[in-house]
């Protein structure tokens, strides 16, 4: 039973971590093609 739980916790994990990216980038401050060429180009992410 411990299994199922830990599983299903990890599982929400995840699906949450989807919802909150999709959240942040349909939420930023950048329009629509500066949020794709910031994530074509990772290393500029850093930049800022």
């Amino acid at each position: 039973m411990s299994n199922n739980r830990s599983g299903a916790f990890l599982g929400g994990m995840i699906i949450g971590a989807a919802f909150g990216t999709i959240a942040g980038l349909l939420i930023a401050p950048r329009t629509g093609r500066e949020t794709r060429q910031l994530l074509k180009n990772p290393p500029m992410l850093c930049q800022n």
